[in-house]
């Protein structure tokens, strides 16, 4: 599950929280959401949960870093003719004073009013070798507190930092930016001109599904991964940076969420936790009691699929841990216990030879594909609501703790029609279980046809 997804630091997720703290009360127009297109249901849904309507969700068929998304988000706006300042925000980072957000994108606005393409500054709390580095030179005239960019600096080690600091005049780089559309592709173009050619192509070739924009695949993979800093920000004469210190946090290791949560000297205990005799230490539990005897700055998180357990200094080597598993083609890395469908949610409770068990709970008024499966048998348990079933074009309502067998190859369909959610488990049987063997004959969210792994 995506880093933006989850529920770090409070009961929003770092995504919501983005989008709250920008929304039309404060000034800004309706978001315009780029995403993968594999997290586009998990965006619907967290959007449905705040009550946030979107703009506009393109969804990229393949990561490719910041550039090409700032590039499209700038081509849907001038096709829909809008010329205001685009805020580019990512959504995996913690603000605690809003109010100073705000306050800088105020600020940050009168410099793209006068030409500049706007990055934000954060002011330093400590020497992070973890982050790139801000060097900011004289005062923009007509834009007070807006500074000329000097250069931009890769992360250093301990020492470097450390100067940085003490300096006065380097700032973390926090990835935000705020600039005009015409000018940023004209700038983009200037330096990356192919960027630029092949994101018009894919958005030229797009095609429009229910709430979802998709730009063309084949033209949009072709393009290379750039970063707005790498594609624009470092050949820009207009490169401008506002410093600000607003509770700026990357939460991108687990020793800088205990920063986030708690003092780093203290213990950090979320969830079901227990600690003896233990200090410096960040114990997390999602599922399941987590207990710590005489830890000394020690990380350990339980999820319902895995548990990790880390010395603190040695907590952002997960990438490496990753790769680890990686060769060892781990699940683990690539599937979340729990998958957000349109219809709702499923979560794998148990799996062996030949079976597996799943919890389904279908939204409100929701229904799945009308399918079939070439591999496999399943038998669902209705637990709680009310459940239309059609089995072969006969259709039956089960209650909670009835049952109904569905066999190999029988074309069928699981249905909520009532206002609650509905909770079924599913049993399935049979000599291949992926998520691949399904043919759907119908479907609501445009996912006829046998299963395609982007479309899922």
């Amino acid at each position: 599950m995506p880093k933006q997804f989850l529920r770090l630091v409070s009961d929003y997720s770092l995504f919501q929280s983005t989008l709250l703290r920008s929304t039309t009360k404060a000034g800004f127009a309706a978001p315009v959401i780029i995403c993968n297109a594999d997290h586009r249901f998990i965006v619907v849904q967290q959007l449905e949960e705040i009550g946030v309507q979107a703009d506009a969700i393109i969804l990229e068929p393949d990561g490719r870093n910041t550039a090409p998304a700032a590039a499209l988000a700038c081509l849907h706006a001038l096709a829909n003719k809008r010329t205001d300042p685009l805020l580019l925000l990512p959504a995996d980072h913690t603000i605690a004073n809003e109010a100073s957000f705000l306050k800088a994108v105020d600020g940050a606005t009168r410099g793209v009013e006068i030409g500049r393409i706007m990055t934000f500054g954060i002011i330093p709390e400590y020497p992070e070798t973890g982050y790139g580095y801000i060097r900011s030179g004289t005062e923009i005239s007509g834009a007070p507190k807006c500074f000329e960019v000097e250069r931009f600096v890769e992360k250093p080690d301990l020492a470097t930092a450390t100067a940085y600091v003490h300096d006065g005049g380097y700032f973390w780089n926090s990835g935000m930016f705020l600039f005009s559309p015409t000018q940023f592709l004209a700038e983009l173009e200037d330096n990356q001109p192919e960027v630029v050619t092949l994101c018009r192509k894919a958005m030229d070739a797009r095609r429009n599904e229910l709430q979802f924009t998709w730009p063309d695949a084949g033209a949009f993979r072709r393009i290379r991964s750039a970063s707005v800093d790498r594609a624009v920000m470092e050949h820009s004469n207009a490169a401008g940076v506002i410093p600000v210190d607003m509770g700026w946090n990357d939460v991108g290791s687990w020793r800088a969420l205990q920063r986030h949560n708690g003092a780093p000297e203290g213990n950090t205990m979320i969830g079901d936790t227990v600690q003896l005799e233990s200090s410096g230490s960040y114990l997390r539990s999602e599922s399941r009691l987590v207990t710590g005897i005489g830890l000394r700055d020690m990380i350990v998180v339980e999820t319902p699929d895995a548990v990790l357990v880390a010395p603190r200094q040695k907590s952002d080597h997960i990438k490496t841990l990753v790769k680890e598993l990686n060769s060892q083609n781990r699940m683990e890395t690539v599937a979340h216990t729990k998958t957000v469908r349109p219809w709702g949610t499923f979560q794998t409770v148990a799996k062996g030879l030949g079976f597996q068990v799943k919890e389904l709970v279908v939204s409100p008024r929701a229904q799945l594909s009308l399918q079939r499966h070439r591999h496999r048998a399943e038998h669902w348990v209705v637990i709680s609501g009310q459940a239309e079933i059609t089995i072969n074009n006969k259709v039956s309502q089960l209650g909670a703790q009835q049952s109904v067998d569905i066999p190999v190859g029988a074309v069928h369909r699981l249905a909520n029609r009532a206002a609650t959610p509905l909770r079924v488990v599913e049993v399935s049987f049979g000599s291949y279980l992926g998520e691949d063997d399904i043919e759907r004959l119908e479907d609501d969210y445009g996912r006829v046809g046998v299963n395609d792994p982007s479309r899922t």
